[in-house]
């Protein structure tokens, strides 16, 4: 019998609940529980001096890059022969805590995610990329960066869409009522937004946004993408604008003339049955991930007539239907976290597993049985 291999998954979850890095954290917590023979690991901020690192209680070495975290980190259960890291990066910073650990060492194959970072960004980082050429394979989540990624480094460099537990989201076998009209996490136009906050003060419609603003951190990573699939479930329209992405020195994410990507709120949106309205992103990894119809229904930004917009598409009560069961399969088929970390596996030639083989089953079951369902009340 040939022995189970072991994965070693290296996490940021000790280090940041910024509620965008909850779904690389649902990634892993799907590899770990049902895909893999894997171990988590994740170091924890401790007050040590910022020049200093613990692992298993003893002072390692010091980072020339770890200069840039604001505190110690403390790492134990730091275990050697593995078969696979996987590391899944937020951020460039991110990839100091990789270099001071010498993770590469402790894996026979490595491969690591780095999700933003802006093209225009790559030649300013100088040695702070460097650490990315240990690893046999980078996946960039941007892939207006892949270009000038794959120019700096020695490595290949590859684009993967964003993935998430489509079981999760999908609202099938017992769909809840759909009692939000418009649910916004703060990606409308102004103009947009008064004109759902006035059509619900004077309609009584449902109409969910955050009334906040600032640092938005999880209390319970889990928890958090329980609840956002939980309101997705019940939402009947949901937007999604192109990511321009800037670089640090224009300000970070903002709409503009920049580097267009796609965030993952397309594919959650569409995981959960809500009509999703924007922009279609024009390029090409859009269309290669999302293109089929209706995924996106084109609603411009600045749109101060959206509540006829919506009326609209109200008096077409089957192409609603038809959209919702075609996103929600279509997730199902093709952008669970399975299909992420098969990309994964092939990059570096290893195999599927069994957890893999009895989720794609699970997927299509789920996915045959939203075809037959009755529509939702």
């Amino acid at each position: 019998m040939t022995p189970e291999r072991r994965v070693l998954l290296y996490s940021q979850r000790g280090l940041s609940r910024h509620v965008s890095r909850c779904p690389g954290y649902e990634f892993e917590d799907l590899v770990a529980a049902e895909l893999e023979t894997a171990d988590i690991l994740a170091p924890t901020a401790s007050r040590a001096s910022p020049l200093l690192l613990k692992a298993r209680g003893q002072v390692a070495r010091r980072s020339r890059l770890y200069r840039a975290l604001p505190t110690g980190l403390e790492l134990s259960g730091l275990g050697e022969g593995y078969d696979l890291l996987f590391a899944y990066v937020g951020l460039p910073r991110d990839l100091a805590t990789l270099d001071a650990f010498d993770l590469r060492r402790r894996a026979g194959r490595a491969v690591v995610w780095l999700q933003e970072l802006a093209a225009a960004d790559v030649p300013g980082y100088g040695p702070g990329l460097e650490v990315l050429n240990t690893f046999d394979h980078v996946i960039c989540g941007l892939a207006g960066t892949v270009p000038a990624l794959a120019a700096r480094l020695d490595v290949p460099v590859h684009y993967a869409c964003w993935g998430l537990d489509a079981l999760a989201f999908c609202p099938w076998p017992d769909p809840p009522e759909r009692v939000i009209e418009f649910y916004n996490l703060s990606n409308v136009s102004q103009a947009t937004h008064a004109a759902l906050l006035a059509h619900a003060k004077a309609s009584g419609a449902f109409y969910d946004f955050p009334t906040e603003i600032g640092i938005h951190t999880a209390r319970e990573p889990a928890e958090h993408r329980w609840r956002y699939a939980d309101r997705l479930k019940r939402s009947r329209y949901f937007y999604a604008g192109t990511a321009r992405v800037r670089s640090r020195a224009e300000g970070g994410w903002k709409r503009g003339a920049a580097q267009a990507e796609f965030g993952s709120r397309y594919v959650e949106a569409l995981a959960a049955g809500a009509i999703l309205l924007g922009d279609r992103v024009a390029t090409r990894e859009f269309e290669a991930s999302l293109g089929w119809e209706d995924a996106v229904i084109p609603v411009p930004y600045e749109c101060p007539g959206i509540v006829d917009i919506i009326a609209g598409l109200d008096a077409d009560p089957g192409r609603l239907a038809a959209a919702r069961r075609r996103n929600v399969t279509q997730v199902l088929a093709r952008h669970d976290c399975l299909h992420r970390w098969e990309q994964v596996l092939d990059l570096v030639g290893l195999p599927p597993t069994p957890g893999m083989a009895r989720r794609r089953e699970a997927l299509a079951a789920r996915a045959a049985l939203v075809a037959a369902a009755p529509e939702e009340g």
